[in-house]
């Protein structure tokens, strides 16, 4: 009997158990404040200053593309200062996971968005993200746990996805169907690029939608990711020329 029962079984990960250890984890953090807090959670981010016409301007080209492109996944190289960032954010849908490689970058990326979206839920996590809101005990608290609007944060922190390591599943079930920003990967190792690979793959399995900004990618990589995203059908690519 048990033999059959075994058989059975998917080898799949478990969304139910990724619900009950997010749901148990958020509890004992809040206590008694559990219904107030879950209020703000899983919003969808306002990035209407991204919008803005006066954001618009020659000198930044990636601000005149259409980010409207029908096409869920998207794959820019483009030269620092033509405005990866604002593009990136206007071409997601839903709540966002925005990946960059070095906590400073992330530090300020995070200060950046708190200071232009209004949703009240914006987090990083990172190694010490805790020191930089070493104030606000509640951002502390809700740093590694689901449903932020936006969370800044570490490819190496969505990797427990692809090693499953402890709490896989709940971090799959939040990233599940979200918008994911891959920033600045031309700067990884080769070790850590393989990461990411996987850890894209994992995102498109989850039906992600993936976004990868750099300002310069080798050939062989450019090609594999713009394969692993389904080609030029499924994801928008905008390669614009280095100027100097």
């Amino acid at each position: 009997m048990f033999v059959l029962i075994a058989k059975k079984k998917r080898a799949s990960w478990s969304p139910l158990r990724g619900l009950l250890k997010s749901a148990d984890h958020f509890a004992s953090a809040f206590m008694h404040e559990t219904e107030k807090k879950l209020k703000v959670l899983f919003e969808i981010p306002d990035f209407g200053f991204y919008w803005q016409k006066d954001r618009q301007s020659d000198i930044y080209p990636l601000s005149k593309t259409d980010a409207l492109d029908a096409r869920k996944h998207t794959l820019v190289v483009a030269p620092t200062g033509a405005g990866k960032t604002d593009f990136l954010l206007k071409r997601c849908r839903g709540r966002v996971f925005y990946t960059l490689p070095f906590q400073a970058s992330i530090n300020a990326m995070y200060e950046r968005i708190k200071n232009t979206v209004p949703n009240e839920d914006i987090r990083l996590l990172h190694a010490t993200s805790k020191i930089v809101v070493k104030n606000r005990i509640d951002e502390q608290i809700l740093q590694p746990l689901p449903g932020s609007a936006v969370k800044v944060l570490t490819p190496h922190q969505l990797a427990a996805m692809i090693f499953g390591t402890s709490g896989f599943e709940s971090v799959m079930l939040d990233v599940q169907g979200t918008d994911v920003i891959l920033d600045e990967i031309h700067t990884y190792s080769d070790y850590s690029r393989a990461m990411v690979i996987e850890i894209v793959k994992m995102l498109l399995r989850l039906d992600c939608r993936v976004h990868i900004g750099t300002a310069t990618m080798p050939s062989v990589l450019y090609d594999e990711l713009l394969k692993i995203l389904g080609g030029k059908n499924r994801s928008m690519k905008s390669n614009l020329p280095m100027k100097y």
